[in-house]
């Protein structure tokens, strides 16, 4: 058995046995760099993570370079340079080596660099969920409108002031309400009463509940609306409820004064839903997969410039669910959104996203979602040309244009 007390350490110190080292040195820091030891005996040396551990007659160096200059049987001469202990309390953190201040801002800018790089990702990737919801949302709109098809041999009207389908005693009546039973809402169908319009009543009370279906998760939320300017015959409103909100609207079809005054007339102007209409499949003459029927309009009551809030402005339409004058018709707006319906040779040339009080208008990078008459629902891209969006909202017009 080996009695040599030097082996003895260093086998603690191979064998990581940090407690009964540290329970047998004590704590002496040496400033030195070099120092000459004479040894009369052979020094046991090992090197962990970058140090060398030497225990030269039973005292413990940690030197970072270990240089043999004269050797014998039984003497030695070891340089160690750059020595950190001379016996001192051997823990954990003694043997590795300490962060400089450079390495830790390198670590640190790195870090940043992939916190930018990787949060534009997170976002986008949150928002191709957000998009990819709103898509199902709208899915499930077109589906209800083609059940009301089936069941009514026509689609709903934008808004009614007339009897007609679903609208009995001709009261004024939006388009949602007659889809509630096609999209698994019949309790609340059978709250809502024909008979009155649908800010009388208890249809107000009805109108504030807020569908999930006819929101966009894009769209931030607001503080809510609780008075609402008056638009004949509807009187001003104070609410003690807010309006459930829509980001869904009926595009009626295209203003001819503001888009095409030659081409565009009260004969082919119109889409698949408008004012009391009773549009049928059949009627849909330039395809339904090319005839837009329910734009994105998102954020109303509150209106919006580009995508700033204007709590200057007012707007008497879309103001909930449940109201019946949210439909509009396509105008075309400036650049700024400052100016809407002025021709596109006058700079109205805009077709979405610069103004959301009764144009086409989203919270989705680059363009709104649509849904289309033949029940699937595709992305334009705002940089779509004013007369391409045009042709996609009349359904008999027979304009011939390419898709971008």
């Amino acid at each position: 058995m080996d009695t040599n007390p030097a082996i003895g350490w260093v086998n603690l110190v191979a064998n990581f046995d940090w407690s009964r080292i540290k329970s047998q040195l004590k704590y002496t820091p040496y400033n030195g760099s070099v120092r000459d030891i004479w040894l009369v005996q052979r020094p046991i040396c090992k090197k962990v993570q970058g140090i060398f551990l030497g225990i030269f007659q039973g005292e413990m160096r940690l030197c970072a370079q270990l240089t043999v200059s004269e050797r014998g049987m039984s003497v030695m001469r070891v340089s160690c340079t750059g020595v950190v202990y001379v016996g001192g309390v051997l823990s954990r953190h003694a043997f590795r080596k300490a962060f400089t201040l450079v390495e830790l801002l390198v670590v640190l800018a790195i870090i940043g660099v992939l916190v930018g790089l990787l949060l534009p990702a997170i976002q986008s990737a949150r928002e191709a969920a957000r998009r990819m919801s709103c898509s199902n949302n709208m899915r499930q709109v077109g589906i209800a409108l083609h059940m009301f098809h089936d069941t009514n041999r026509a689609f709903p009207a934008s808004g009614w002031t007339t009897t007609g389908p679903g609208n009995p005693a001709g009261k004024f009546v939006g388009w949602r309400p007659l889809t509630l039973p096609f999209l698994e809402q019949s309790n609340a169908f059978q709250l809502y009463n024909f008979s009155l319009n649908w800010w009388e009543g208890t249809n107000l009370t009805l109108a504030a509940i807020p569908f999930p279906m006819f929101r966009c998760p894009s769209t931030p939320e607001n503080s809510p609306v609780l008075s609402i300017i008056a638009k004949n015959p509807r009187p001003s409103l104070t609410l003690t409820l807010p309006l459930g909100p829509t980001d869904y609207e009926a595009i009626q079809g295209v203003q001819p004064a503001s888009i095409d005054p030659v081409f565009y007339n009260t004969g082919n102007r119109f889409a698949v839903m408008h004012r009391n209409s009773r549009v049928r499949m059949g009627d849909i003459l330039d395809g339904t997969s090319n005839t837009i029927c329910v734009v994105e309009c998102a954020g109303r009551p509150v209106v919006y410039r580009l995508r700033q809030v204007r709590r200057d402005l007012n707007n008497d339409q879309g103001i909930g669910w449940a109201d019946s004058e949210g439909p509009f018709s396509l105008d075309g707006a400036s650049a700024d959104g400052s100016r809407e319906g002025c021709t596109p040779a006058a700079g109205c040339n805009i077709a979405m996203n610069v103004r959301n009080d009764n144009e086409p208008y989203s919270f989705h990078p680059g363009g709104i979602q649509a849904l289309y008459a033949d029940g699937h629902v595709d992305f334009v891209p705002q940089t779509i040309d004013i007369k391409v969006m045009a042709a996609q909202c009349t359904r008999a017009a027979g304009e011939v244009i390419t898709l971008p």
